[in-house]
C-alpha cells in the first residue's frame, strides 16, 4: 500500500478459495474483511496515540476487543495466517500478532 506503516488488504474471492475448508466454513469473506478494516483502522489510530505501546504488535486481548467476533477471534487469527497477512511473534514474554509487509 501507500502507507508509511503496514496494513493489510483486503482478501479476494481468489485467495480467499485457497484457504481449508475448515477455515473457511467459519468465517464468510465479508466478515473477515471487514475485520481486516477494524484491525487496519485499530493499528492506524494506535500509532498516533502517545500513549499506545508498541503499534506494530497486536494481543489477542485487543483482537477480541475490537473485532467482537468472540469464539470467532481464533478462527480470524488463523484464516489471516494462512492467507500471510499476519504472524506471530514474541513480545516481553507473550505472544503477539504482526502486519506482514
Amino acid at each position: 500500500g501507500d502507507s508509511l506503516f503496514p496494513l493489510m488488504d483486503e482478501v479476494t474471492d481468489e485467495q480467499f478459495e485457497k484457504v481449508p475448508e475448515y477455515l473457511r466454513s467459519q468465517i464468510s469473506l465479508e466478515l473477515l474483511n471487514s475485520a481486516v478494516t477494524k484491525i487496519n483502522d485499530y493499528v492506524t489510530d494506535k500509532r498516533f496515540d502517545p500513549e499506545g505501546e508498541s503499534s506494530e504488535a497486536l494481543t489477542t486481548e485487543e483482537l477480541q476487543n475490537k473485532l467482537k467476533l468472540g469464539i470467532k477471534t481464533k478462527a480470524f487469527v488463523l484464516l489471516l495466517m494462512n492467507l500471510g497477512r499476519i504472524r506471530t511473534t514474541k513480545l516481553k514474554g507473550q505472544i503477539v500478532y504482526k502486519i506482514v509487509e
